[in-house]
């Protein structure tokens, strides 16, 4: 039911996860942040990891108003695990798939976008100002996972690179 604490804290957590994730954010029809792409660095994805860790325990310690709150809160807590177990992983870190990634992302936001009328073609182009920025981003994610032993296979680090 709309109103209670474990839908309070869903509903904060979306918002402040597509700030942090505004290709995803557009991808799923949230258009607050259209004009910015994801921060894929490692500060990003700490900046991420951060907001759900902070949520799954705001989410387990609310009590449940009801049986549809506990179901919530529990499907809440139980995404946010598994997306804390590959970020302990270092997953983000070696982020290069021919089936979507960062890279892949970044190219698909576009075809997600309105293109109804001027505003929505200025966009557009102040997010095409931003690729250079969120590449870079992915690219340092992927530096520090080298650096850390984490690589993504060869062949899937092959074939994005054809994709580009």
């Amino acid at each position: 039911m709309a109103g209670t604490r474990v839908h309070e804290i869903a509903d904060g957590y979306v918002a402040a996860h597509a700030a942090l994730d505004p290709t995803g954010a557009t991808q799923v029809g949230i258009d607050d942040h259209a004009t910015r792409l994801t921060d894929h660095s490692p500060d990003g994805l700490a900046a991420r990891a951060d907001l759900a860790r902070a949520t799954r325990r705001a989410v387990l310690e609310a009590e449940p108003a009801n049986e549809r709150d506990r179901v919530a809160a529990e499907y809440l807590a139980e995404r946010l695990g598994a997306e804390l177990a590959l970020e302990d992983l270092g997953e983000g870190l070696r982020a290069l798939s021919v089936l979507g990634g960062p890279i892949q992302e970044t190219r698909m936001v576009f075809d997600a976008m309105a293109r109804e009328d001027h505003d929505d073609w200025e966009a557009i182009a102040l997010r095409l100002g931003e690729v250079p920025a969120s590449l870079a981003s992915a690219r340092a994610a992927l530096e520090e996972g080298r650096g850390r032993r984490l690589v993504a296979a060869r062949r899937q680090a092959a074939g994005v690179a054809r994709q580009a």
